[in-house]
């Protein structure tokens, strides 16, 4: 229990995420304000780091792939079957640039300033299934949707059926709290299914994982939940659930395949490039343990900057776009 009215009207109003988020819980911050915070030069440059790559993810990927994606829905009859496809994998890592782009400047400066966020994005393409990816998504709001609505209403312990409500419920309200519009209550509705199949399929996984390995299932797994989500996706940014519907429809449809029906080549090769890059960099964090690493070797941090500083100078889109995070 906090008594200090000043510390928790600091808690409130500290900057980094007071204007939209990450989720911050009391018990996690407050204790932190009755700490000393003297300057210190490491986590300085790991905070710098952090909103570095921030501004990469905003900058760089998620306003770069931005205007193909809007082209795209500003009139979506227009379009063939592969430039929707193409769209909704970029639309996947745009939104993906933008939330976690937001979430890291704002735990990066408050790493700066002497205060620990958690991490709200963790690689949440690299999950092999739908319970895993929304322990790596928006992580702040899983974890509240999670402790104040699933736990509250029986979690899993009052039975199978019980349990599957309660995941509909949880992702239902999750999809609403985005949006009072129909586009979010789908999507809701399709994020607690996929968790409802995967939870009655785990009998059934678990023994395919015996026959052909788990690190084979695993790579089919992120590929299937990757794909799912960005067809959700579609939802998300859809104006309407006609809209919406009309697009699946027409991307499932497989007309015009050719590389000469997608419009502006070249954002689309500025776009794979920059996915391809993200990817491998997620990847490659999988493997290494950057933190250690880069306390070992201080050289390899420093051109890592670099190199992410002359991504974002070539690549950076420069201007007055508006983070999608702010409108939730």
């Amino acid at each position: 229990m906090e008594n200090s009215l000043l510390r928790f009207a600091t808690f409130v109003a500290f900057f980094p995420q007071l204007v939209a988020g990450p989720i911050v819980r009391a018990d996690a911050f407050l204790p932190q304000l009755h700490q000393d915070h003297a300057f210190n030069w490491d986590r300085w440059v790991n905070g710098f780091s952090k909103v570095l790559w921030g501004f990469f993810l905003k900058c760089a990927v998620a306003d770069s792939l931005a205007p193909f994606v809007d082209g795209l829905y500003s009139n979506p009859t227009f379009f063939s079957s592969i430039s929707w496809m193409i769209g909704s994998v970029f639309y996947s890592f745009q939104i993906y640039g933008d939330f976690a782009g937001y979430s890291l400047i704002a735990i990066g400066l408050a790493h700066m300033l002497g205060y620990d966020f958690n991490t709200n994005f963790d690689r949440p393409y690299f999950s092999a299934n739908f319970s895993e990816f929304w322990h790596r998504w928006h992580i702040s709001l899983s974890s509240w949707l999670r402790d104040y609505l699933y736990i509250p209403l029986g979690g899993n312990r009052q039975g199978s059926a019980r349990t599957y409500a309660n995941l509909m419920i949880t992702m239902l309200l999750g999809g609403l709290w985005h949006g009072a519009n129909w586009t979010f209550v789908v999507w809701g509705l399709l994020q607690g299914s996929y968790l409802c199949l995967q939870r009655a399929l785990a009998p059934l996984w678990d023994a395919l994982a015996r026959v052909i390995g788990a690190k084979t299932l695993r790579c089919i797994g992120i590929v299937c939940v990757f794909s799912l989500v960005t067809l959700t996706w579609v939802f998300f940014r859809a104006q309407s659930l006609a809209e919406a519907l009309f697009i699946l429809e027409r991307m499932l449809s497989f007309s015009s395949m050719t590389l000469s029906s997608i419009p502006t080549k070249f954002v689309v090769v500025k776009g794979l490039a920059l996915i391809s890059f993200l990817a491998l960099s997620e990847a490659l964090s999988l493997l290494i343990d950057f933190k250690q690493t880069a306390t070992s070797y201080p050289w390899l941090r420093m051109a890592w900057s670099a190199l992410t500083v002359c991504a974002l100078a070539l690549f950076g889109t420069f201007g007055s776009s508006a983070f999608i995070y702010f409108q939730f």
